[in-house]
């Protein structure tokens, strides 16, 4: 049974003090290129706590009714480290509806490498962001993006090579220094969609909580023109930015 677990005040410094939901492991897809090797959550501090949710995690209906408390119009993010509702492969479209059902009036948002080309996956994740929890496709390079966007059930996200862009400084917030920090801009999917960087992994002062001002996270924007592009990161990077690779940029 998968598990799920609650922070309600994040102190992650990407998503900001925002709630946040991690879920088993057992609700990845094995068919994710990351599943093996490349994925952010299996190190650092997140593999810490990811490793902890199936014996310290709640049932889902207790998760629902803590969403439910949520107040009216909290941006909150669902899977910082695992997927959907749904073991391997699968989404549960019922409990899919009931996630979606409790984020009334609220503002959450995730990802998903769960298979869109799957019929009924497709329509689940259709329906919710129809209704309000927005889920973003995450492609795995600019041109996967474009097979993605041309299903037209949801946001896209997808990820650039580590060695892609610009070494640029900026001044940390958390200790007040330069940093090093890759800045990469005019980069589209191979039909022309601009991909934009994540503001958080070039300005310490973006997160989650406050990325898109009064619009909302850009991430959270089920309807927005463009893809959000994330710079792999974490203990296996190298082998993320090798699923990455097929970057168009404009001159």
């Amino acid at each position: 049974m998968l598990r799920y677990h609650l922070t309600r005040v994040s102190s992650n410094s990407k998503t900001g003090p925002i709630p946040t939901v991690m879920i088993s492991r057992g609700s990845c897809p094995p068919s994710c290129p990351l599943y093996s090797g490349g994925c952010y959550a299996r190190g650092g501090n997140v593999r810490l706590h990811w490793d902890r949710v199936d014996d310290r995690g709640m049932r889902f209906d207790d998760l629902l009714g803590h969403i439910r408390n949520f107040p009216h119009n909290q941006i909150w993010r669902y899977a910082v480290a695992g997927d959907l509702p749904g073991t391997g492969e699968k989404v549960s479209p019922f409990l899919l509806q009931r996630l979606v059902s409790a984020n009334a009036g609220r503002r959450g948002f995730t990802y998903t490498h769960k298979n869109p080309l799957n019929p009924t996956i497709a329509t689940a994740i259709a329906a919710a962001n129809r209704r309000g929890f927005t889920i973003n496709l995450s492609s795995n390079n600019v041109a996967q993006a474009d097979d993605y966007l041309r299903l037209r059930i949801g946001p896209v996200v997808t990820l650039i090579p580590e060695d892609f862009g610009e070494d640029a400084l900026t001044i940390s917030k958390l200790t007040g220094k330069e940093k090093a920090v890759r800045r990469w801009r005019n980069v589209q999917t191979p039909e022309g969609v601009p991909v934009v960087q994540c503001p958080a992994e070039y300005n310490d002062s973006v997160q989650c909580a406050n990325c898109g001002g009064s619009a909302g996270p850009m991430c959270q924007r089920a309807d927005r023109s463009f893809v959000v592009g994330f710079t792999v990161h974490g203990v296996s990077k190298r082998k993320a930015s090798d699923v990455a690779k097929g970057l168009r940029v404009l001159p």
